[in-house]
């Protein structure tokens, strides 16, 4: 019995093998361009904001995007807070400064956020 499925030749192994990298360091790192990469993310961007949206008339749409960029500045504050610490515990100097201040300003959106109103039965606004 041998370990090698039916399905796979020896001979289409072994030039599987010869061609095969030695390590993962011999692989060419794999580049994006940066327009590339930016109508990638855009992308994903578009086609998550519509998958939850889409089935929404337009009152709850506007609500749904008002609760998920609620989570995303939370997500912001907690990243650049994170961040932060980390480089203050490393004994950085000065960039902790900077990621602590853009938390502050994701700290500013939240605030602004909560007073923006999606209508009169919008459970996220503060100000009434």
């Amino acid at each position: 019995m041998t370990a090698t499925p039916d399905s796979f030749s020896l001979s289409d192994l072994q030039a599987m093998l010869e061609s095969a990298p030695l390590d993962i360091t011999d692989r060419e790192p794999e580049t994006e361009a940066d327009d590339d990469r930016q109508s990638r993310l855009i992308k994903i961007a578009e086609d998550a904001v519509e998958s939850f949206t889409e089935p929404l008339d337009g009152g709850d749409a506007a609500q749904v995007h008002k609760i998920v960029m609620h989570m995303l500045v939370d997500h912001m504050i907690e990243w650049h807070s994170k961040v932060s610490h980390e480089l203050i515990r490393q004994g950085e100097d000065m960039a902790p400064i900077g990621w602590a201040r853009d938390a502050g300003k994701f700290q500013a959106i939240a605030n602004i956020l909560s007073t923006i109103e999606c209508g009169d039965d919008d459970f996220t606004c503060t100000v009434k």
